[in-house]
This record gives structure tokens, sequence and C-alpha cells, in this order.
């Protein structure tokens, strides 16, 4: 747990429990649900937030690409009036990982949020399954602290701080992309043939479905170095939340830079198609976020992730 949002945490449970039920009275209306169809027009009102909540943004744009395939989610505002809204609260049901809740939450009003998260249906009490918070500004972190730490009584098993960073750097970028790889060597895309390969570097102990990396081989950017076998070697990807990351070299060609070429054309790719490149990094990880800076990313905002 992160020293910050340890403190965070400790400073705010003596918060009054009759404060909070004055602020949630007459709160048990339906939430406004979103509908599939209707994420465009959220998307609009986003826009104008968009690096403020961009994993959150990414989520409910791959949603609508895949026809809410992949990611699966269930989507909550605080407004009928997509237009009028000022807070999401998008849930992520893992299909592949049916014990797994992941909440993706996003504000501009605290008083609104509060409102909405108490609404049936759109935060479970349940404790059977593990339940994931991605927060997006302080402000929401500090509303979803209070709901579940404070008055449900769940502590974290982690608090994960990021900084999120950004880049359009076109020159530093062009640089990394345009180094050379080994002549037998090939960049492409992975086949879906490898997911369990993915899987297996990316978490060792394979608690999620293998489902999860054969969705993102077939629904989101990726990129890979293939040795003259024609097996990766290094990949990276772009993950539903819009961030780049699940990157990885194995054994026997690491040290060699594939993965900041790998990285650098995946945001080349990005910029050329009129996205920023986005990427979070743990607060203590000194390695990554020296890797990136040199690829001219730069520090943007901060993202707090709970895990109950």
């Amino acid at each position: 747990m992160q020293a910050h949002y340890r403190d965070l945490v400790t400073s705010h449970m003596q918060c009054s429990m009759a404060e909070t039920v004055t602020s949630t009275t007459n709160n048990c209306s339906e939430a406004h649900g979103v509908n599939t169809d209707e994420i465009p027009t959220l998307l609009r009102t986003l826009e104008k937030w968009k690096m403020e909540c961009y994993s959150t943004y990414k989520l409910l744009e791959n949603c609508h690409k895949t026809g809410n395939v992949y990611p699966h989610l269930k989507i909550f505002v605080d407004s009928g009036d997509l237009n009028q809204l000022t807070s999401v609260v998008a849930i992520w049901y893992q299909d592949f990982h049916p014990a797994e809740r992941w909440y993706y939450v996003f504000t501009t009003d605290t008083d609104k949020l509060n409102i909405l998260i108490r609404k049936p249906g759109v935060f479970s009490m349940e404790r059977s399954a593990k339940v994931r918070v991605a927060c997006e500004k302080e402000a929401a972190t500090l509303v979803m602290k209070d709901l579940i730490i404070t008055e449900m009584g769940w502590q974290p098993q982690d608090i994960y701080d990021f900084h999120t960073y950004t880049n359009t750097n076109v020159e530093l970028t062009n640089k990394t992309a345009d180094r050379p790889i080994p002549a037998d060597f090939k960049i492409a895309p992975l086949e879906t043939k490898y997911a369990e390969m993915v899987r297996a570097s990316w978490e060792p102990g394979q608690t999620q479905g293998l489902e999860r990396f054969e969705n993102s081989i077939k629904y989101q950017p990726n990129l890979a170095i293939y040795n003259k076998e024609g097996v990766p070697i290094s990949w990276v990807f772009v993950k539903e939340h819009g961030d780049i990351g699940m990157t990885y070299t194995t054994p026997g060609y690491q040290r060699r830079g594939f993965a900041s070429i790998l990285t650098a054309k995946l945001s080349k790719m990005l910029l050329q198609e009129g996205e920023i490149p986005f990427i979070k990094i743990e607060t203590d990880n000194e390695i990554s976020t020296d890797m990136h800076t040199k690829l001219g990313f730069q520090r943007y905002s901060d993202l707090t992730w709970f895990y109950f």
C-alpha cells in the first residue's frame, strides 16, 4: 500500500455516519443505466474531461466498438440527460473470471457521485467476489473510500498509486521506433494462439482466465517481435482501458531494447491515428518511469486502484 493513500484511509476512518445518512436521504430510486447504443453520446459529454478520465473513457469506447462483448460493462451515470452528467461508474464484469468486478469511477461533482453509488445495483455489497476500484481524480477516491472502507467496513488488500503519462513527442518516439532489429526478426501483431504465453508472463499464478488474453489479442492493438523461428519474444499491448502495457520480453532476449522499440512503434501508430499514447506507472517504479521518459512520455495526472 502506498504511503499517501494509507494515510488518506486512516485520516478518514472517523467520518460521521450521521453526515452520510443525511447526504443520502431519498436516494433509493433506480440509477440511470446507459445502453451500448447510448455510449457515443456519453463519450461526447466526457470528451471535455477525456484526459482526466482516460481509463474510464477508453473502457467505454472499447465496449462500444465491440458491441459490449469486450469489455462487457454495466454503466451508470448521475443524470438521465447524458449531456448533463457529472459522474460515471462503469462496472467491468469479468466474464473470464466471474469472481471479479472492476469499477471505474469518475466525477466532477462529489455530492452527485455520493448519491449515484448508493443507488440500488450500482455497488454490490457481496464479499464473495474480488473487487477492484479504479478512481480517477482524488475526489472520486475519497468518495469511494468513504463508502467502502468507512461505511461498509471493508479493508483493502492493497492500494496502488499510479502516475499517468502521455506522449506527444513525435521526434523521440520516431527515433526509437525506427531503430533496427535483427534482419531475420520481424514485427507483427500477436496471434491468438500465443494467448497462453502472454498470460504466463503477465500473471504467473494464472488466476485470470485465458479468455482475457485471447480477447486482448483479438480486440486490442498490440505488436510483437518474432525471432527467426517465428516465435514471439517481446510484445506490448494497448489494454482495455487505454493504457499501453502487458509489456514483456522473454529471457534470453532482454536488455536489447526490444520493449522500448515496440512501445515506441505502438505509440507512433496511435499518434498517426490521432490518439494520445497513455501509460500508468506505479509511483515507485523508477525503471519503467526512466524507460518511458526517454521515449517522450511526460507525467500528466494520477490514478488510484483499490483491491478488496
